[in-house]
């Protein structure tokens, strides 16, 4: 039983990346650059990194989606969402945790 939730559960997660990288669109001019000034609130704890804002695809076009706090794994690295230059045009690359 113990087997089997476990490859559900691997499964389910192999499908979940999978959908995630098929969200990620070429575009052929990068949204300008967003400069609204982001007010951070409290930090959660001191498990908790700042991830800024970053652009994300909804509804058919890259939207800016405000910084929030995240908690982070333990050795992990953040690298920051940026834009990829393609033949297709751009693609933003969401940030993540190496």
């Amino acid at each position: 039983m113990k087997n089997q939730i476990l490859k559900l559960t691997f499964i389910l997660g192999l499908g979940l990346l999978s959908s995630f990288g098929a969200k990620a669109q070429w575009i052929r001019e990068r949204p300008r650059e967003h400069t609204e000034i982001e007010v951070r609130p409290a930090r959660p704890s001191p498990r908790h990194y700042w991830r800024d804002g970053e652009w994300e695809w909804r509804g058919g076009a890259y939207v800016w989606a405000p910084g929030l706090w995240i908690e982070s794994p333990r050795g992990g690295v953040w690298v920051r969402g940026h834009w990829r230059n393609g033949r297709g045009g751009y693609r933003w690359v969401p940030g993540h945790w190496r």
